[in-house]
């Protein structure tokens, strides 16, 4: 009788190691290799959360950008058209340019202005300057200074 129960013990630990041996060997693995973090959900639905912006058309995620500085956010615009001595829509307040067509984001990350493309997560060009005049332009159309100073108008109704 204890030869039978030696012998049922050696098979139980055999067939306990055969299951616990390749976990183990595979959790060490992924401890080294960086398998095991997690990246943190932004349960609150934040824009800016863990050095990341969170674009959201009301509970749907659309993208994130990871910034590359810590005070990344929305573009303010620029308002300098008194150097140019025009006749425009003043209003006192500078506000963010938000995204547009769930789609486009103006992002300026580290005094850089990035049009960045939520949907592909890709940044498309890289400007210095986006005016909307605090109303917004018809048909999503903005001002732009690109990096060589020079102005244009970007369509992004498409």
């Amino acid at each position: 009788m204890k030869v039978a129960n030696k012998k049922s013990v050696l098979i139980l630990i055999i067939v306990l190691l055969v299951i616990d041996l390749p976990i183990a060997i595979f959790g060490t693995y992924a401890h080294f290799a960086g398998l095991d973090k997690v990246e943190k959900d932004n349960v609150n639905k934040d824009f800016k959360f863990d050095n990341k912006l969170y674009f959201y058309d009301n509970d749907v995620l659309l993208g994130r950008y990871e910034c590359v500085n810590t005070g990344c956010d929305y573009v303010t615009e620029t308002i300098d058209d008194d150097s140019y001595a025009l006749d425009y829509y003043k209003d006192d307040n500078l506000d963010k340019i938000k995204l547009v067509n769930n789609r486009y984001a103006f992002i300026n990350d580290g005094n850089v202005i990035k049009l960045y493309d939520v949907t592909t997560s890709r940044q498309l060009t890289t400007l210095s300057a986006v005016k909307d005049y605090t109303i917004g332009l018809d048909n999503d159309l903005y001002i732009a200074r690109n990096e060589n100073g020079k102005w244009g108008v970007l369509d992004l109704s498409q």
